[in-house]
C-alpha cells in the first residue's frame, strides 16, 4: 500500500500531535489542562442532488490546553438517529485533530474556534458511500459550571467536499482532569 503525501503528511502530524499530547497528558495532569467532552449533535448533511438530512449524532473530544489561549483536541462522533427524508436516508462518522484557540469573555465564558483536518465517512441511500479526508472548522462558546465542569456550544462544518457537506449545532458537557 502506497501512501499519498496528504496521506503521509497527515499521518505525521498525527503521530507527532499524538506523541505530544500525551506528554501534555503526563506533565499537566495535576494542572487541570486534560480535558474530555461528551455532545449531541443536530447535523445537516447535503449530497450532490442538493437533498439534505438531518441526522443526529454523538461527539466526544479529549484535549489538552497547550497554552491558556490554545487547546489541541482529538474528536470522534457518529450518528445515533436517522433522518430518512424524500426516500434519502443518510449516516456518518468522522475522527479527526483540531486546534482550539479560545479567549476569556468573563471569568466563566470563554469563546472558541476549531479547525483541523477530519476524516469522514458518509452513506446516503441515494448515492454512493464517500470516506474521505477534508478540513473542518467552526466557532462555539463555553461556559464554566464549577472548577472542573463547563458546557458548550458550537457550530462545525466536518466536511465540504465533492458537493457533499456535513455540518452542525453540538451541544456538550465538559470535565478537566
Amino acid at each position: 500500500m502506497k501512501l499519498s503525501n496528504i496521506q503521509l503528511a497527515v499521518c505525521t502530524l498525527a503521530l507527532v500531535s499524538s506523541t505530544a499530547f500525551a506528554q501534555r497528558m503526563g506533565a499537566t495532569a495535576n494542572d487541570n489542562n486534560v480535558y474530555a467532552e461528551i455532545g449531541y449533535q443536530g447535523l445537516s448533511v447535503k449530497n450532490e442532488t442538493n437533498e439534505t438530512t438531518k441526522p443526529y449524532a454523538a461527539r466526544i473530544v479529549i484535549g489538552t490546553e497547550l497554552t491558556p489561549d490554545l487547546g489541541l483536541e482529538l474528536m470522534t462522533g457518529s450518528t445515533t438517529s436517522k433522518d430518512d427524508k424524500y426516500g434519502y436516508e443518510s449516516k456518518t462518522s468522522y475522527y479527526g485533530l483540531m486546534l482550539k484557540p479560545q479567549a476569556s469573555i468573563s471569568d466563566k465564558m470563554s469563546v472558541f474556534a476549531r479547525a483541523g483536518f477530519v476524516k469522514a465517512s458518509i452513506t446516503s441511500s441515494a448515492a454512493a458511500a464517500y470516506e474521505t479526508s477534508d478540513w473542518a472548522y467552526g466557532v462555539g462558546i463555553s461556559s464554566k459550571i464549577s472548577d472542573k465542569a463547563y458546557v458548550s456550544m458550537d457550530y462545525m462544518s466536518y466536511f465540504n467536499k465533492n458537493s457533499i457537506s456535513v455540518k452542525g449545532l453540538t451541544f456538550s458537557i465538559g470535565t478537566k482532569f
